[in-house]
């Protein structure tokens, strides 16, 4: 309790329940009150006041206020539309409270269904969240922390959105052979690409920046450094005939160190956009480079390899912790085997 003298009379305030509250946190609450006492100002009367402040404007209130405050500084009309018409859709269950109720348990109801399946978008309304609380809190309209500011508060209820993985449906490849086929008649870089995409099932990335000191055709063995590779450890890719006739050209017209498939800039590989309109015309407009590696796990499972094998094939990492420490094995003498069946069904054409 805080006793004050105004005027003739003493007056005691509460300052919450003691079981709540230290004394030090109680001193630390009584103080902007006792300043107000100091000027000669009813703090009973004030926080009645402020509590009603904080009643009368609602969250979308607040939201408007605030992107009408900055939309000068922003770069267009349209973003200050977007500003708030993202909020009133996603955020339309607190959109007409006050803005003083809003608690962490609303904010983690408004992201939790996008973060995991639209990152990019929790993102940016988590950040537009925290900016109207803020301003509101800056305004009188809510007391305490932000509970859409990351530190102290999300982090300790969602994962970073950094580590978030999406999972993808893959369009496959129709008629893969009958596309490799196409492929094959072409001379062009973008069209190498592909094909070593295709016959290893590697990931798009892993291919076009591939460099020569990364393959031994003498031993059929393409080894994706632990830098380019997805799980962060080294990748042995066994290579069928069909990908070692494909590479020998290849790797004769550039140096040791040099890539594989050089883009326009210096230095620089193929760009993905380029690969990717080729597949395109040659595959369909629907067609993704991702589905080389759909097609060929299907097929895999199609033709009886074994899971862990076909797993290995698409440098998947597979169980838990426990599971990997003890699962040591590549399953590479397997996986010859396998990528050699798999280059020869996508080499002998069309069915």
């Amino acid at each position: 309790m805080l006793r004050f003298r105004q005027g003739a009379k003493t007056r005691w305030m509460g300052l919450g329940p003691r079981d709540l509250f230290t004394l030090t946190e109680a001193k630390r609450r009584a103080l902007p009150y006792r300043q107000l006492v100091h000027d000669k100002v009813d703090p009973i009367e004030a926080r009645r006041r402020e509590r009603t402040k904080q009643t009368m404007v609602t969250f979308g209130t607040a939201a408007e206020r605030y992107a009408a405050a900055h939309k000068a500084g922003w770069s267009s009309k349209k973003h200050a539309t977007n500003f708030t018409q993202q909020l009133k859709l996603h955020a339309k269950g607190i959109w007409d409270r006050p803005v003083g109720s809003v608690k962490a348990n609303d904010v983690v109801a408004i992201l939790e269904p996008l973060w995991a399946s639209k990152p990019t978008t929790a993102g940016k309304l988590r950040s537009r969240l925290a900016r109207v609380l803020d301003w509101a809190a800056h305004a009188g309209y809510r007391e305490g922390p932000n509970p859409a500011s990351w530190k102290g508060a999300l982090e300790h209820r969602l994962p970073p959105l950094g580590r978030v993985q999406i999972v993808v449906p893959r369009r496959a490849i129709a008629e893969a052979p009958a596309v490799y086929a196409k492929l094959k008649a072409l001379d062009s870089t973008a069209a190498k690409v592909i094909r070593l995409i295709a016959l290893t099932a590697a990931r798009p990335s892993e291919a076009r920046e591939a460099r020569a000191g990364e393959f031994d055709l003498d031993a059929a063995v393409w080894t994706v450094p632990p830098e380019r590779a997805k799980s962060r450890r080294p990748h042995r890719v066994p290579l069928a005939p069909e990908a070692v006739a494909l590479l020998r050209p290849v790797l004769a017209s550039v140096g040791r160190s040099g890539l594989l498939f050089a883009g326009q800039a210096p230095g620089r590989p193929i760009s993905d956009v380029a690969v990717r309109a080729l597949l395109r015309d040659v595959a369909g407009p629907d067609s993704d480079l991702h589905g080389w590696r759909s097609t060929a796990r299907t097929w895999m499972a199609d033709n009886g390899w074994p899971s862990d094998v076909a797993e290995a094939a698409l440098a998947h990492v597979v169980g838990s912790k426990l599971v990997q420490a003890y699962q040591r094995s590549d399953f590479f003498e397997q996986r010859v085997a396998l990528m050699k069946a798999w280059s020869d069904y996508l080499a002998g054409g069309p069915k």
